[in-house]
């Protein structure tokens, strides 16, 4: 079907679990979905997939997009897509039926599953949720507050200070189930590649004889050497590696901590090696207050490689708002987007052995350009310093020291 303005293919072709394998039509909807007990619905009790898929809050979500309105659980893709940025809901396009009703038929086309809260990293924009390691930090050092209730919308730091995974035997009930019609994985976390969920999968998809037909995802922070699965990618249709990365040096250090540069770099040239059409590996930056002034250094050191695609595929950071591109002055950010347009212009997108569909990320940078060139300024942004500063003390890190063209904005707490 032609897509209207708020439809979206996640409310009938895909599941989202979240690390605890609890419900929900896709990543961006940050709580899982409950019943009418007020009880989430979850991927290891029998019936409860089903029952999710005819739940009155997935009608009520159908029926908006129906309509060409937005329901209030999809506010961050509202966000974007006013602002002139690029969606997840415009990503999901694809899984559109030719006939959408408020109730069909489960037709489950692409699983996205947070394998596990186990990190290496503590990333500033992240939560317990999805790094243990936050969990730990924020109980340690009187932190919890950072990551609260009110931010993240359920109790982080005491359920999240210790591993939490999907149920292996559930994950492998629902892929046997709807195998017929499957064709996309896709793996985030956490740290996908600490979890040995995702190596049981992938050897079950082999198993099944439908590996061929599967394309599978993962969104990684790019520290974790990868060579040991070359192998086993090459018996699946595709496979899309997005690397998490929002800067160079110290400043990836700063956001996604602790990020030992010289490992990431390696790691990647690793991966530039691979010459083949099925594994594609890209870098995924999330644009936010802390390296919207830098985005031009990224596009440079991506300008290096051979067939890891030259262009990040950008997106926009919505929550938590303290970690927002607004609350960033628009003038500076203006300054921002004419450095990164002019890099944009020099990149040479037919060098190499692996041709990109450029296009596509082209179009969200754009957009992205657009963007953060555009939207207002906050009229308070001591909580972004206020959140990074206290941070700082224990990281032993500083904010003013990383990004020293801030210190003319705002004068410390």
């Amino acid at each position: 079907m032609t897509a209207n303005n708020t439809i979206c293919g996640a409310t009938y072709g895909s599941v989202s679990t979240d690390t605890m394998g609890r419900l929900r039509p896709c990543c961006t909807i940050n709580s899982p979905l409950k019943d009418s007990n007020v009880q989430p619905y979850r991927i290891d009790k029998i019936g409860d997939l089903e029952r999710f898929w005819s739940s009155d809050i997935m009608k009520e979500i159908r029926k908006a997009g129906i309509e060409g309105k937005w329901h209030k659980l999809c506010y961050r893709c509202e966000d974007q897509e006013q602002g002139g940025s690029f969606s997840q809901r415009q990503l999901y396009n694809y899984l559109l039926p030719k006939n959408a009703t408020i109730n069909p038929i489960p037709d489950i086309k692409m699983l996205n599953l947070l394998l596990s809260n186990k990190c290496n990293m503590k990333c500033r924009m992240c939560s317990p949720k999805n790094s243990h390691l936050i969990g730990k930090e924020s109980s340690a050092h009187g932190l919890k507050h950072l990551w609260g209730n009110d931010v993240w919308g359920d109790d982080q730091t005491s359920t999240y200070s210790t591993p939490v995974s999907i149920d292996d035997a559930a994950l492998v009930d629902l892929i046997e189930a709807y195998s017929h019609s499957l064709n996309e994985i896709q793996f985030t976390g956490g740290e996908p590649f600490l979890s040995d969920t995702q190596h049981i999968i992938l050897k079950k998809l082999i198993d099944l004889n439908i590996s061929k037909n599967i394309t599978i995802t993962y969104n990684t922070n790019g520290t974790i050497p990868m060579d040991s699965y070359f192998d086993m990618w090459s018996k699946f249709k595709k496979v899309s590696i997005s690397v998490s990365l929002d800067a160079c040096n110290d400043l990836a250090n700063y956001i996604r901590y602790p990020t030992n540069w010289n490992n990431v770099n390696k790691i990647m040239k690793s991966l530039d090696t691979i010459q083949n059409n099925v594994v594609f590996v890209k870098v995924n930056c999330l644009v936010q207050a802390l390296n919207v002034l830098r985005l031009d250094e990224l596009v440079e050191w991506l300008d290096q490689f051979d067939n890891i695609c030259r262009i990040p595929s950008f997106s926009t950071l919505i929550m938590p708002k303290h970690h927002h591109l607004r609350n960033i002055p628009l003038d500076l950010r203006k300054e921002s987007s004419k450095k990164l347009m002019h890099k944009l212009e020099k990149i040479d997108i037919k060098r190499g052995v692996i041709k990109w569909p450029y296009d596509w990320n082209l179009d969200r940078m754009i957009k992205t350009i657009y963007y953060l060139g555009n939207e207002p300024t906050v009229t308070d942004a001591s909580p972004f310093i206020k959140f990074n500063t206290e941070l700082d003390k224990v990281r032993k890190l500083d904010l003013f020291t990383v990004l020293p063209e801030l210190k003319g904005m705002i004068a410390k707490e």
